[in-house]
C-alpha cells in the first residue's frame, strides 16, 4: 500500500534512568521476525550511564550496531541528517524533560527527520508480543485507519492479568477508566478493534496526519494525563480512537515512577487532573465535576494519611494547593 511516505514504522522510546527495562524492550522488538522499523530512543538526561549500556547492547546485535546521537539543540534547531533505513537513533536531552516534553523531542525529530507515516508511541518499561507487528499490519492493509490506536496491555508479571482493554472516560469524575482492568485475559469476551474514549500513551501508534493537525503532547502536564488532554483535543478534531485488541504488549506497571503507586505518582495524577477539568470543562460541567471532585479527593488524603501513607497523602495535597493557587 503506497501512501507515498516512507512504510517502516517508527518506534520512540522515553528513557530516564532505567536502561535494563529499555534494553528488555529492545530485545523483544529486534528478535521480532518483523524488521521494518527504525527505533528513537529520547533519554532525559539520565545520569546512570544509561545511553552507554543501551549503545553496548545494540552494538552486539550484527543487524543494529548502527546508531546516530544528537543532543537537544540538534532537534531543536533542525539539524539532524534526514534518516533512511533502519538505524538507532539516540536523542540526549540536556535535562529531565518529563514524560510530555521528553516524547515532544523525539516526535518533533520524527516529523523533522524521517518520511515515516506511522510513529509508535511506546513505552520502554514493555516488551512487545510476537504478533504485535502483524496485528498492525493487519488493520493497515483491512482499510481501517489508524488515527490515535492503542492495543491490548498486560501486566509484565502477570500476562494473564489485563491492565488496559480500552478506555473509557468519566467526565464528571475527571477519570480515565481502564476496560476490563484487572480481569483475567482468557474470560474475558470480545476481541478485534473497539472505540475508545482515551488511549493510555504507554502504547499509541499514530498517523503522521493527526500529529501534523493536533500538535505535541501538552508540555505542562510533565507526566500523567498528557495522553488523556491529547486524546481529547484529537476527538475535537474529528479523530477516532481505536483500540485494537490484537496488538498486545505487557507492562511493568509503575516502573519509572517508583510504583503504581507512589508519592511522585501521586503527585503528578492529583495535580494534573484537577489541571485538565480546570482548562478543557466548560461552565455547567465544571459545576458538576469540582464537588465530586472535592469528596473524592479529600477521601482519597484521608484514606492514605490514616493508612500510614503520609506521604502520599501530602503529595496529593501539595498537587491540588498548586493548582489552585497557580490555575
Amino acid at each position: 500500500m503506497n501512501y507515498g511516505y516512507d512504510c517502516m514504522f517508527y518506534i520512540l522510546l522515553l528513557n530516564y534512568k532505567n536502561p535494563y527495562d529499555t534494553i528488555e524492550c529492545l530485545k523483544s522488538l529486534y528478535e521480532n521476525k518483523f524488521q521494518r522499523f527504525a527505533v528513537i530512543i529520547c533519554d532525559n538526561n539520565s545520569s546512570d550511564n544509561s545511553i552507554e549500556k543501551i549503545i553496548h547492547y545494540c552494538s552486539n546485535l550484527a543487524s543494529r550496531n548502527s546508531y546516530k546521537t544528537y543532543e537537544r539543540k540538534d532537534i531543536k534547531e533542525n539539524k539532524c541528517i534526514k534518516q533512511n533505513g533502519n538505524e538507532l537513533v539516540i536523542i540526549i536531552n540536556d535535562k529531565n524533560y518529563g514524560f510530555a516534553e521528553g516524547n515532544n523531542i523525539g516526535i518533533e525529530y520524527f516529523i523533522n527527520a524521517t518520511s515515516g507515516k506511522y510513529l509508535i508511541l511506546l513505552n520502554n518499561d514493555t516488551v512487545i508480543m510476537p504478533n504485535f507487528f502483524e496485528a498492525i499490519n493487519e488493520q493497515i492493509s483491512n482499510g481501517k485507519e489508524i488515527n490515535i490506536t492503542g492495543g491490548q496491555i498486560l501486566y509484565h508479571n502477570q500476562p494473564e492479568k489485563i491492565w488496559f482493554n480500552g478506555g473509557k472516560f468519566s467526565w464528571p469524575l475527571v477519570k480515565p477508566v481502564h476496560i476490563d482492568h484487572g480481569k483475567n485475559v482468557n474470560y474475558v469476551i470480545g476481541d478485534g478493534i473497539v472505540e475508545s474514549d482515551f488511549i493510555t500513551a504507554a502504547l499509541w501508534i499514530l498517523d503522521r496526519q493527526v500529529i501534523e493537525d493536533v500538535g505535541y503532547l501538552n508540555s505542562e502536564y510533565f507526566m500523567y494525563y498528557e495522553d488523556m488532554e491529547y486524546c481529547w483535543r484529537a476527538k475535537r478534531k474529528g479523530y477516532s480512537l481505536k483500540t485494537n485488541r490484537n496488538i498486545k504488549i505487557l507492562h511493568k506497571v509503575g516502573s519509572a515512577s517508583g510504583g503504581e503507586l507512589s508519592p511522585f505518582s501521586a503527585y503528578w495524577m492529583a495535580r494534573n487532573r484537577v489541571k485538565f477539568m480546570i482548562n478543557n470543562y466548560r461552565f455547567s460541567m465544571k459545576m458538576i465535576a469540582i464537588p465530586m471532585l472535592c469528596l473524592i479527593k479529600a477521601y482519597s488524603i484521608f484514606k492514605q494519611y490514616f493508612n500510614g501513607n503520609k506521604l502520599i497523602a501530602k503529595a496529593q495535597l501539595q498537587a491540588i494547593t498548586y493548582v489552585i493557587k497557580n490555575e
